[in-house]
């Protein structure tokens, strides 16, 4: 079995409980029980659209590191197209959502 090399996306800053709580938090807890685990980008909720440069940055970094998971805390935009991508590249992505959604 490889080892696990997990890149998280992060929606917001460490100050919002949802990017804390579902994101923020794992990923200490897998650092400190030696599981590589990197937060590639946080704020993705600010990128808009493809002409964002920061879209291709964080494109970059999760292509050339060769994560073996991709987390997205929040399913927002920048989550599904990227997720895309690294599912173009064999790339196991999930998405954390514990919130309670109502439609």
């Amino acid at each position: 079995m490889s080892k696990l090399k997990i890149g998280w996306i992060l929606s917001v800053d460490r100050n919002t409980a949802s990017s804390r709580l579902q994101g923020y938090l794992i990923h200490e807890w897998l650092v400190r029980h030696n599981i590589d685990s990197h937060i590639v980008a946080a704020n993705s909720c600010e990128l808009k659209g493809l002409r964002d440069t920061r879209f291709y940055q964080i494109a970059k970094i999760l292509y050339s590191e060769n994560f073996t998971h991709i987390i997205f805390e929040g399913p927002e935009w920048v989550g599904f197209q990227i997720s895309a991508l690294c599912k173009l590249w064999g790339r196991i992505t999930l998405c954390v959502r514990c919130d309670n959604l109502k439609a």
